[in-house]
């Protein structure tokens, strides 16, 4: 015992006390032995009581070292340890199975959905554990593959519960009487696609049915798809479209500038914008567009939707042209009333006056002067007739043009303010009457605005020219647009009214707050009137 190891003592001298008093006992033993180099081998012992035969009369000890088995042992377990973890830790069930369709061993992973027991199927055969048709595939799988020592695979379904599964089976050699069917559970895949598949199906029938142009481009600019209505505004057929690239579904003029935009669309910087498309017999149609991204056969591409804006461009036009003659009306009547209170009231006024004076020289004492009141009243009668004549239809507008109106304008509004505004005015402007009268018109409305809600001490007023733009510019430094308070609503309106005046003679109007303290107007007006003047004088 000096040899055995200290720990493995006790339990050898307990074998042999409880073995010693039996005659022919036999038992088998495995304990550390020291070796002579001071190392523990692995001894496995079987002894054989004999101590009651008379011949031999001693305990017979048939010893084996098997250290070397028992590390292989160990790193066999430490292996097949490591492998089921490896198995535990991968979301596929592995199978043997022979060429009879026997489970000859089976593996399946935590959360792994199965009708019964890996345990319970070891043992049995695939036509015991799976639906018919199931197993008659599985089986037949097995063999062609032991045959031919190729792999195979196949997909299935099978119902667990009430619930059914999709598998994808891969069977490959094992032995040359087993396979092996590494089986992966794609349920999440299968529904995935299915959903893949249905909106793939609305999209189509939506594709199918919108009543825009849905065109499928490439990021190069290639048509890949597109649905009847884009085919409709091309007057083309499908075939004719596809493969050609957006530049050659514009006119040739704007080609260039399709490309640019193009590459901006690509981007990201634009998504939406107004053109013009070119339709397959060589007329072209305005349009308004919209991008968005979509994947098109795996891969990212661009779902342009075309809208065909002839009709709203028709009815806008319509718009402007009945605004515009609405505004000439307007005007017409007014230069009309102007001269009819200048000519006829200013002419009896003058009258008036000079019967008045004739009057006044004739009389003596207090009558004469009341009449010289009276004259006094005359003369301010005949100065507001003026005054209203001239705003509604400034003379000066028609004899020296919009420079020279502006002028008279600010002046007009120092004298009644008591604000001098600052004047910067291109000599020579030259401008149509109809755009310069609404220009004039705005002018007056912007002034107003100053004088009743920007409670400025400077306004500087600018007008100039830029190729065939008429540009005029009011700056207060007044409290600004957000500080007016309850007067925003008349503010709101007086806009709206300068917006609507400039609208149909494609003019603008931008405002911006000072950085320093109030309000900046831009107004843009075209110098040229491109009205129809025959519709106009109807």
């Amino acid at each position: 015992m000096e040899l055995v190891h200290p720990a493995d003592v006790p339990g050898l001298m307990k074998l042999l006390g409880e073995g010693r008093d039996i005659e022919s006992m036999k038992v088998t033993a495995q304990y550390r032995f020291r070796h002579k180099n001071g190392t523990w081998r692995v001894v496995e012992s079987k002894a054989v009581n004999l101590l009651h035969d008379r011949a031999v009369q001693s305990i017979v000890v048939v010893s084996r070292d098997v250290t070397e088995r028992e590390e292989a042992l160990e790193s066999l377990k430490a292996s097949e340890g490591r492998l089921a973890a490896l198995l535990d830790a991968t979301p596929d069930a592995y199978v043997l199975v022979d060429a009879e369709g026997v489970y000859r061993d089976v593996h399946v992973p935590t959360g792994y959905p199965t009708a019964a027991r890996p345990d319970d199927l070891v043992g049995k055969n695939l036509t015991d554990a799976l639906p018919p048709h199931l197993a008659e595939k599985a089986l037949e799988v097995a063999r062609k593959v032991l045959e031919s020592n190729e792999p195979a695979g196949f997909d299935y379904s099978i119902d667990i519960e009430g619930v059914t599964h999709y598998r994808e089976a891969r069977v490959v050699p094992f032995s040359s009487e087993l396979v092996l069917s590494v089986q992966r559970d794609i349920t999440d895949r299968i529904q995935a696609l299915e959903q893949v598949i249905k909106s793939e199906s609305r999209f189509r029938t939506l594709f199918e049915a919108s009543p825009d142009a849905i065109f499928i481009e490439s990021v190069e600019g290639q048509v890949l798809d597109a649905n009847p209505a884009a085919c409709q505004l091309h007057g083309c057929d499908r075939e004719w479209l596809i493969g050609k690239r957006v530049t050659e579904l514009v006119p040739a003029r704007l080609r260039d500038d399709v490309q640019r935009s193009f590459s901006k669309i690509v981007s990201g910087e634009m998504i939406r914008g107004e053109g013009l498309s070119l339709r397959r017999d060589g007329s072209v149609v305005p349009v308004e567009f919209s991008v968005g991204r979509t994947v098109h056969e795996d891969r990212e591409v661009l779902l342009l939707h075309v809208r065909d804006i002839s009709i709203r461009r028709e009815q806008e036009a319509l718009i402007q042209k009945l605004a515009r003659y609405r505004q000439t009306a307007i005007e017409r009547e007014r230069a009309r009333i102007s001269r009819e209170v200048h000519d006829v009231l200013g002419q009896s006024l003058t009258g008036l006056r000079f019967d008045a004076s004739r009057i006044s020289r004739k009389l003596e004492g207090p009558l004469s002067a009341e009449v010289e009141a009276m004259t006094g009243a005359i003369d301010a009668v005949i100065d507001d007739v003026r005054r209203i004549a001239s705003e509604l239809r400034p003379g000066i507008l028609d004899d020296l043009g919009i420079g020279a109106a502006v002028e008279w304008q600010t002046k007009a509004f120092a004298k009644r303010t008591g604000l001098e505004p600052h004047l910067a005015i291109e000599r020579g402007i030259r401008m149509d009457s109809r755009p310069g009268i609404a220009l004039f018109r705005v002018l007056q409305e912007l002034l107003t605005n100053v004088a009743r809600h920007a409670n400025a001490s400077e306004v500087k007023v600018s007008l100039r020219t830029s190729g065939d733009t008429v540009h005029l510019e009011v700056v207060d430094n007044g409290v600004g647009l957000d500080r007016q308070g309850g007067q925003d609503d008349r503010v709101a309106l007086g806009l709206m009214g300068i917006r609507e005046r400039l609208q149909p003679w494609n003019g603008t109007l931008q405002l911006l707050n000072v950085p320093t303290g109030g309000t900046r107007a831009r107004v843009t007006v075209p110098a040229t009137s491109y009205a129809d003047s025959s519709s106009d004088r109807r």
